[in-house]
């Protein structure tokens, strides 16, 4: 399981390679959050799952959905801005605040069915990191079930990366996202 783990998200990472060398590289901001970070986070959850260590590549999924949430909001808020971006990231970090659940819920033009979808998948990572119920009662002979996991989070990242890029998305890329099984950002895909 391991080593289709790690070779899925090999596949995403040239699904990410052509994403980048098109409509998220020709922004500053969403260059580093989606060609510098998420691209190096996908490269450490495949060294942490070759290890066996699938709590860091838990972590590293959380931090992929928030990127991805986060990029959505303030790009589509300040109109792809990047200046007006780091301002208001710089001032949300003075607060502690770069990142919250309120952001789903104010990404413009977000169906509320696709919301409540984006808001149960980060949940669903969010269960295996932090002190929940769940993971308190059952510490000792827990699995993390990585291979949905990862599917549907990676799935609501490409999703939002794709709304990013509106009608620049390539058969290339349509064909990769069909091949990785991405449900929701395969039926984006198909209205635009």
């Amino acid at each position: 399981m391991k080593e289709n783990l790690s070779n899925y998200l090999r596949k995403y990472l040239e699904l990410l390679g052509l994403l980048c060398r098109g409509c998220l590289g020709s922004n500053d901001y969403l260059k580093k959050v989606w060609c510098d970070l998420v691209r190096s986070e996908v490269e450490l959850m495949i060294k942490n799952l070759d290890q066996g260590h699938q709590k860091d590549v838990i972590r590293s999924l959380k931090l992929i959905l928030e990127c991805s949430i986060q990029s959505s909001y303030l790009y589509l808020k300040h109109g792809g801005n990047t200046d007006k971006i780091l301002n208001e990231l710089k001032r949300r970090d003075k607060l502690g605040t770069s990142f919250n659940m309120s952001m789903i819920s104010r990404i413009p033009n977000l169906n509320p069915r696709i919301k409540k979808e984006i808001i149960r998948a980060y949940l669903d990572v969010s269960t295996y990191v932090h002190p929940t119920i769940k993971l308190i009662m059952n510490c000792e002979g827990r699995t993390i079930p990585l291979q949905p996991l990862i599917c549907r989070s990676l799935d609501i990242a490409t999703y939002l990366a794709c709304r990013l890029c509106g009608r620049e998305i390539t058969a290339n890329i349509k064909n990769l996202v069909s091949e990785l099984g991405f449900e929701r950002c395969a039926k984006y895909l198909r209205i635009t």
